[in-house]
């Protein structure tokens, strides 16, 4: 399976290969083994290997695997300077992606990761992403990992894996043939029965089944007589004499200490810090050195020596009594702190060593923590908080080490483990309040993206804890507000933006302003002022151009949704690109994930379906990654809600029992009522779609956004939508209901002016309800400048079903016109239900393709424009940059790109370019 896998590597296809076994059982020697096979075919190859004291060390394992050749694929110094970014490990994943990148079109590359089960948590996290967003790369992964029960974070990054299709080897113990084989191969001779029966004990497992048949040689227990090896003594020890105890009762006491002393301080240690921890010199050690070195225990690393295999160190630290042990630890993090070695190093002793009220210990967690949390904040988490749990409430540093505790749990995403540290501190006497209220307030923004709920709860907390500032009251206030906008509350968000404005009084802060400005305008548009919403919004832009708060409340991208809102996407497009590249070039992974859902929000506004698709499938991919530790949320909601109204629209069978998957999750959730209305609706027009029964009853209130007032900003359905609800209400055997759906829209209309398309929505209702053809017309002809090419298309679709029989020619030319929009945009499913319409009026039209480039006709434009790049050799960051996207959604562009072609690797897309080109090139020119 390996020599095939390394084949199709040089043919142009990476893939991953998944080694799994216990303790011993022979993963690193079958990685070797490949690693060797890859290199005997040309391929380049990287090595790296996580083991226990490095698991406070971000990236350990895959920067020594990159970092092992002598030309590698990333910069060390590079990697250095990306400590300035606020979420390094978003840069530090794309440098390592893009160097894989660059590598790989040269050479085909084979990345080999030892011990997953030990990874940190950036690592594990790489090693769940790069195969993914590398797929289409000639990289091949083998990653090894013990059996077993692993932790949640490592369990999550084998899912991840596994969702790259791997090949799998469980490698299973030695079965008594291949017993016979191995200990014939090291005896000499095959095993009589007494002999068979004392190697049996070592339940085929291969280190311990070969550490046997050496100690027997090496003690002359066995003798081999024609091809027959025999037990030279009818008594055989109680324990297996090929134990690492018995190996260490053959060294000199000097050797034994040494290893003692040598295990504590890891899989691999330097002669300086040994020397230093036994308070010896260098010289002194050498003979003892070389004794263990001979014995096979320990192997030479260059400037560092390691234990030969893991069950070695594992059985002397095991030896060693727990009190001494504790003390060697304590001294052995002093050594290698002399020594120089920076805190991340020492972090995983510090975190066994400390023990409550130890000042020293918990200073160098917290300076841990800080140097880590510039690199990887979800490795750094672990230390901040043990550095809390150590320290007493009473303490004057508890206060500062609890809110920078919660800073890196809001730095690194991590919002379930936040609200629990939250809700585990309101009940300790001495934070204060003021305190504890910037403490609740601190999460709110993550908060707001998966759980409105708890964002609003936080709010609530810090406003009834008297003590707070008038500045705090306003933040609170303010965040509330667009809290309860997320949340589906509009009303309450009304009141909390009164009270924030209250507060503010007459104060002249722009900071604050900023803070209240926002709020105003997402409570402008959802009370109808859309003008004010807008005037707010820009006002609030205006400041953050001038500095002030800009990441808190990412101004413009709520602007943005107002923009989409009132139909103005041009301008829309404008804000988002400039933030997108803003927060890309910042590599803040939280507000690269909004943008995205921004944007999925634009394109789906202006029928880019296959655009809208890869940026909404951006986004769900940038939560994965995120590992947040809460399942779903807001972003991911509108992200799903955007996947199942395009597959709706194309009729992808995948995105459509997707839709149906997220939709039923999202009614029964009960976690957001936005949350839950979106789902209803998604779940109806996928009923509709199948066929109403007479007996379905479908639920208008819940269907209709306006049952609850305007549409919100951060509501992702479109009062157009109404046509679609009136519709499949009046299939129902709804009418009243539908009426009411009408009633509403045309309250919206009076609450709103200069606003073209809610009149051409209100019209369009009206036409549907009553099958009244002229409305239809008007309908159609009010939506003939709506930037949104789908609602334009519906409304022409509806003027063409409604035309009378005498008025064939009418009813085909908005028929052929919304088939049109309907193929343009790749709506296959909408485009096919016209043709159905065309032919009761006794025309055939056939499904026709999207005007695309004629160099790559089954492509959209944007899918194009991305093959172009890759094909000249661009990395998905490089095409990234030049198209404003983020990787994520060059990715996804790339895996639609893949299944459409029919193709596997950029090796067969620079082939299938190259091959397009050279025909193009001899087609004959028109003149």
């Amino acid at each position: 399976m390996i020599g095939d896998r390394v084949k199709r590597l040089l043919r142009g296809e990476g893939g991953v290969i998944l080694i799994r076994g216990d303790a011993g059982i022979g993963k690193s020697a079958l990685l070797a083994g490949a690693e060797a096979l890859a290199e005997e075919y040309g391929a380049r190859v990287f090595h790296g290997a996580s083991n226990p004291s490095g698991q406070m060390v971000p990236l350990a394992p895959v920067l020594e695997a990159l970092m092992s050749s002598d030309d590698p694929p990333v910069n060390a110094e590079v990697l250095r300077e990306l400590s300035g970014s606020p979420d390094q490990r978003f840069w530090v994943l794309q440098e390592l992606e893009s160097g894989l990148e660059a590598a790989a079109v040269a050479d085909p590359l084979v990345v080999g990761i030892d011990d997953l089960q030990w990874a940190d948590a950036a690592s594990l996290i790489a090693v769940g992403t790069l195969p993914r967003r590398l797929a289409t790369h000639r990289i091949l992964w083998i990653f090894v990992v013990r059996s077993g029960r692993p932790e949640p974070a490592i369990d999550q990054a084998l899912g991840r894996i596994r969702a790259a299709d791997p090949d799998i080897l469980d490698l299973r113990r030695l079965d008594d043939q291949a017993v016979d084989e191995i200990s014939e191969d090291l005896l000499g001779g095959s095993p009589d029965g007494s002999l068979r029966e004392t190697i049996s004990r070592s339940l085929g497992h291969p280190f311990l089944l070969v550490e046997l048949l050496r100690g027997l040689q090496d003690e002359g227990l066995v003798r081999v007589d024609q091809g027959v090896a025999r037990l030279a003594r009818a008594r055989v020890p109680q324990r297996l004499l090929e134990s690492v105890t018995n190996q260490l009762n053959r060294l000199s006491k000097e050797t034994r200490d040494l290893l003692d002393m040598a295990s504590v301080l890891g899989r691999s240690f330097s002669i300086a810090e040994l020397a230093a921890l036994v308070e010896e010199p260098v010289s002194g050690l050498v003979d003892s050195a070389r004794e263990a070195l001979d014995a096979g225990l320990i192997m030479d690393q260059g400037e560092r020596l390691a234990f030969r295999h893991d069950l070695v160190r594992e059985a002397i630290d095991a030896g060693i009594p727990v009190a001494l042990k504790r003390d060697l630890q304590r001294r052995a993090m002093e050594v290698m702190l002399q020594q120089g070695s920076p805190p991340a190093d020492v972090a995983s002793l510090v975190m066994e060593v400390a023990r409550p009220g130890d000042r020293a210990a918990t200073q160098m967690l917290e300076r841990g923590a800080t140097e880590i949390g510039q690199v990887s904040p979800s490795v750094a988490v672990p230390l901040i908080l043990r550095s809390l749990a150590l320290t007493s409430p009473g303490d004057p540093a508890y206060v500062g080490r609890f809110l920078a505790s919660l800073a890196m749990l809001v730095t690194a995403g991590q919002a379930a483990q936040a609200l629990k540290l939250l809700d585990e501190q309101s009940a300790i006497r001495g934070i204060g309040d003021v305190a504890m209220a910037q403490a609740r307030l601190s999460v709110v923004p993550l908060l707001m993206q998966y759980s409105a709920t708890d964002a609003v709860r936080q709010c609530r907390a810090a406003l009834q804890l008297p003590g707070i500032s008038g500045e705090l009251r306003i933040h609170a206030y303010s965040l509330m507000a667009n809290s309860l906008d997320v949340l589906g509350a509009p009303a309450e968000a009304a009141d909390a933006v009164r009270a924030a404005v209250d507060a503010m009084g007459g104060r002249d802060d722009p900071a604050l302003r900023l803070g209240v400005l926002l709020p105003q305008a997402v409570a402008a548009y959802a009370a109808g002022d859309w003008h004010g919403a807008l005037r707010y919004a820009d006002t609030a832009t205006q400041l953050v151009t001038k500095g002030y708060e800009p990441h808190r409340w990412l101004v413009e991208a709520w602007r943005s949704l107002i923009l989409i809102g009132v139909g103005q996407t041009d301008t829309a497009t404008l804000v988002i690109d400039a933030g997108s590249e803003r927060a890309l070039r910042n590599g803040v992974m939280g507000d690269v994930r909004i943008w995205s859902m921004v944007r999925s929000r634009e394109f789906l506004s202006r029928g880019a379906l296959s655009d809208a698709r890869a940026e909404a499938e951006a986004v769900v991919e940038l939560s994965d990654e995120m590992a947040t530790g809460v399942r779903d949320g807001y972003i991911n909601h509108v992200a799903k809600w955007v996947l199942a109204d395009v597959a709706l629209h194309t009729g992808d069978t995948d995105g459509l029992t997707a839709a149906l998957g997220w939709a039923s999750r999202a009614v029964s959730s009960r976690e957001c009522p936005m949350s839950e209305r979106m789902g209803a609706w998604i779940l109806t027009r996928l009923k509709a779609a199948r066929g109403l029964a007479p007996s379905d009853v479908l639920d208008a209130d819940m269907l209709d956004p306006l049952t609850v007032g305007l549409i919100r900003v951060s509501d992702p359905r479109r009062y157009d939508d109404a046509s679609i609800l009136v519709q499949m209400l009046s299939a129902a055997g709804q009418r009243d209901d539908a009426i009411a759906v009408h009633h509403r829209l045309r309250a919206a209309l009076s609450a709103t002016s200069d606003f073209p398309f809610l009149e051409a929505a209100c019209v369009h209702v009206e036409a549907v309800l009553n099958d009244d053809w002229p409305l239809a017309e008007e309908a159609a002809r009010l939506y003939r400048e709506c930037p949104a090419p789908l609602v334009r298309a519906l409304a022409l679709e509806d003027a063409g079903r409604l035309a009378p029989i005498n008025k064939p020619d009418r009813a085909v030319r908005y028929l052929d016109a919304a088939h049109e929009i309907y193929a343009d945009a790749g709506a296959a499913r909408d485009a096919a239900r016209v043709r159905g319409l065309l032919r009761r009026r006794g025309v055939r039209r056939s499904a026709t393709a999207p005007a695309r480039s004629p160099h790559w006709p089954e492509l959209t434009d944007s899918e194009a424009a991305v093959v172009r790049l890759v094909a000249d050799g661009a990395t998905n960051r490089e095409v990234a940059e030049q198209l404003y996207l983020s990787p994520h959604t060059v990715n996804a562009h790339l895996r639609h790109v893949f299944t459409k072609l029919g193709i596997r690797s950029r090796v067969e897309l620079a082939r299938l370019s190259a091959e397009r080109d050279a025909t193009r090139s001899r087609l004959p020119r028109s003149r």
